[in-house]
């Protein structure tokens, strides 16, 4: 595990254990100093990775009463939920009606993918429109684009968005669903992220970035939905070629 310190209080912990993988990417959990709770944002594949992520917490910053926010229901964001028993889980209600319906048996086709204990802990609480959490300086809201029960979290004081897997590199990555994607609403989604204005951003399969990987990701599916050419930026191009093919089947082109 790599870890890394964003703003004044903010630990991004990246794990590389998929990089090698047919999945070929790095994985973030990414936790917040709150006022009054530690804020975990995903909790990757199982407890060993929980453990790690808070070991190196407890070494930088004070540990509070935790709350743990799942971005969306995929199955390497939430098998460490359990890890952490006392933490009540955030998420969409659309997240908890996904892990009721797939969890268990995505855990047991992908088990070789566990990293220690790992099981299916269904939301507490249900975030259905924005919340500000003042005293935390955070605002928390869904963020449907990716898969439709995305959540994201923007640390006013830090000026981070963290945002799940609604962005990417070196384009986003749209599920197949069911139910079918919606890029107008992934278009939105995206607008609201340039609105906030973020000085960091955050994505749970890529470095830390700024403003210019939001307007990159949005420029791609708007090409998407207008039918224009979009040229990819970087030398991804073999990723982009990766993406781009599975997205055009995902929105049956």
């Amino acid at each position: 595990m790599d870890a890394q310190r964003i703003g004044s209080r903010g630990l991004l912990c990246t794990f590389d254990d998929l990089l090698s993988s047919e999945y070929a990417c790095l994985t973030n959990i990414y936790l917040i100093a709150g006022e009054r709770h530690t804020f975990i944002i995903d909790t990757g594949l199982g407890s060993a990775w929980v453990e790690a992520a808070l070991d190196e917490f407890h070494r930088r910053f004070e540990f509070r009463s935790p709350i743990i926010l799942t971005t969306h229901h995929h199955w390497d964001h939430v098998w460490g939920h359990a890890a952490v028993p006392e933490a009540p889980v955030w998420a969409t209600p659309l997240c908890r009606d996904f892990l009721a319906r797939d969890g268990e048996r995505i855990l047991k086709e992908l088990a070789a993918c566990r990293r220690g204990s790992a099981s299916i802990r269904l939301p507490d609480v249900l975030v259905e429109s924005a919340l500000d959490l003042a005293e935390e300086a955070l605002t928390i809201f869904p963020s449907p684009g990716h898969t439709p029960d995305g959540l994201s979290v923007f640390d006013r004081r830090d000026k981070t968005l963290v945002a799940g897997d609604a962005l990417e590199w070196p384009v986003p990555f749209i599920d197949p669903g069911p139910p079918m994607p919606d890029l107008e609403t992934y278009i939105a989604t995206l607008n609201r992220y340039l609105h906030l204005a973020p000085d960091v951003v955050i994505a749970s399969h890529a470095s830390p970035a700024g403003l210019e990987l939001i307007a990159q990701n949005l420029s791609y599916l708007e090409s998407l939905r207008d039918g224009t050419r979009y040229e990819p930026r970087g030398p991804n191009d073999e990723r982009f070629d990766a993406y781009h093919k599975a997205n055009l089947a995902a929105l049956g082109r």
